[in-house]
């Protein structure tokens, strides 16, 4: 059963019958934000002997009254509620820092963590700062934001999504090697414009993520 939660993130929460003792359990099973997965039990208190279609019902009615825990939900954003209901930070979980692609299709930088966001691959990054340049002082042309759109969706997405280099290890040189890949094909102007992108979104990085890799790229 997809469960909708308020984050806008859907999860998919499986239950099971379960024997312990000569009694039936119901186990819910689903991955969480954060890509771990967790298990419920609910005790029935029915002996196993007789009972399996009443456990089912069971089963079915603790599925579809079951709400995703906070902690499950808020994990990606280093957040969870507090007993009064109000948002609160949070340290991050270790295993919160590296998210599954289909949860970044649905944030944005600002939901994100410094840890998390310098975890990020950097073909993730930069594809969701992409939007962050019409937030600039200095608003940009039309023309200008669809070239940034069209360059990190290639070939700046593709190159470094193969390389899977996270944003706190990615190096000038890494940056360099990308430049003269890109200098075998095509012409130093469309590299000039892979520059622009990249060395805005490194800008951004450097008040965003914490990473001592992080350098200027002029």
């Amino acid at each position: 059963m997809i469960k909708k939660t308020e984050a806008g993130i859907d999860i998919d929460v499986k239950a099971y019958l379960k024997e312990v003792k000569g009694l039936y359990y119901v186990v819910l099973v689903y991955v969480n934000a954060a890509g771990k997965r967790r298990d419920k039990s609910f005790p029935t208190k029915l002996p196993v002997k007789g009972n399996k279609v009443k456990a089912k019902k069971m089963s079915d009615q603790i599925l579809s009254d079951f709400v995703i825990p906070n902690e499950d939900i808020y994990i990606y954003a280093d957040k969870k509620a507090d007993k009064k209901g109000k948002k609160t930070q949070v340290s991050a979980p270790q295993e919160s820092l590296t998210l599954p692609r289909e949860m970044l299709e649905k944030i944005t930088l600002d939901d994100l963590s410094k840890e998390q966001v310098a975890n990020l691959f950097f073909s993730d990054y930069i594809r969701m700062y992409v939007p962050y340049t019409r937030k600039r002082k200095k608003p940009i042309e039309d023309t200008t934001y669809a070239s940034y759109y069209s360059n990190v969706k290639s070939p700046i997405g593709p190159y470094f999504a193969e390389k899977g280099i996270k944003l706190k290890d990615l190096t000038a040189e890494d940056i360099q090697k990308f430049y003269d890949d890109q200098l075998q094909r095509v012409k130093s102007n469309s590299v000039i414009h892979y520059h622009a992108i990249i060395r805005l979104s490194l800008t951004y990085a450097r008040k965003k993520a914490t990473s001592a890799k992080i350098r200027s790229t002029r």
